[in-house]
């Protein structure tokens, strides 16, 4: 059995892409139709969290890591906050695709990437994140009250704001000096 030009309809997009087609010959039946088609580019999404999202804007480049290689990205989305539900994150959705047309095809679905930003080198003062608290009132630290350790001073609480992390770090502000030591947990 053929199937006559006629019967067959044109997609009403720009470009699609075939992902999969039968062989001649073979049946169509709704485990395997005629084609199946890709009507948008491969793309990235993430959840990123509150600080993350307060630095990340639609048209930034990022750079984009699938397993040794890495190619540039552009944020072409950063959705509005969700909360968590249905299986999803609590966080701003964010879309990256690849700027390189040549690169879309080691994007993937399902694939574990990792997505990095310019990044900045300014010096801040960091507290360990395990020292880092949170509550109704906002992020604190237990500042120690640089006594004997053998005293039961009690701890200061110091509210802070977390600028930006990494390595087990928090850049911070707040009302602390270099050499003040925090409590962790």
């Amino acid at each position: 059995m053929s199937i006559p030009f006629r019967q067959l309809l044109a997609l009403p997009v720009a470009s699609a892409t075939v992902i999969s087609a039968v062989e001649i010959g073979q049946k169509v039946t709704v485990q395997s139709p005629l084609a199946t088609f890709q009507t948008e580019n491969n793309f990235v999404e993430f959840i990123a969290e509150g600080q993350q999202a307060e630095s990340l804007r639609t048209g930034q480049d990022v750079t984009i890591r699938v397993a040794e290689k890495e190619l540039t990205g552009r944020i072409t989305a950063v959705g509005p906050f969700t909360d968590a539900g249905n299986g999803q994150r609590v966080g701003y959705p964010v879309t990256v695709e690849a700027i390189t047309k040549a690169d879309l095809a080691l994007l993937t679905p399902n694939l574990s990437v990792t997505v990095a930003g310019k990044g900045s080198a300014a010096q801040a003062l960091a507290v360990p994140l395990s020292g880092i608290r949170q509550d109704a009132d906002g992020a604190y630290v237990l500042r120690s009250s640089g006594g004997d350790r053998s005293t039961k001073d009690p701890a200061a609480r110091v509210p802070i704001t977390v600028l930006r992390s990494g390595g087990g770090f928090a850049a911070v502000t707040g009302d602390l000096s270099e050499g003040d030591e925090v409590q962790i947990s």
